[in-house]
């Protein structure tokens, strides 16, 4: 039942988390930083920022793993199609 709910290929719709968190991880910076100058407690400010970093860091993995996992026919497998000489290479051979 849950297995329905995910998108097909799920690389497109995991790889914008990491980019949202590295977004949002300079905000949460600040953010704690604010509140220990306001008199919070170190530990409980930082552990938000340090959550968030955590996060960017999952994030990315598994953005990278479905990624691999979904990958079809890269780059680096395909042949290389033969180059079309270029218009130095043919005044050169001339």
């Amino acid at each position: 039942m849950f297995a329905d709910l995910l998108p097909v290929p799920l690389h497109p719709a995991i790889v914008h988390l990491p980019i949202a968190f590295a977004v949002l991880l300079p905000l949460f910076a600040l953010g704690g930083l604010l509140a220990v100058r306001r008199g919070a407690s170190p530990r409980a400010a930082w552990g938000i920022t340090v959550a968030m970093a955590a996060a960017l860091v999952a994030t990315g993995l598994i953005a990278k793993e479905t990624g691999e996992d979904g990958r079809t026919g890269s780059s680096r497998s395909s042949p290389k199609l033969p180059s079309r000489p270029t218009r130095r290479r043919r005044i050169a051979s001339s």
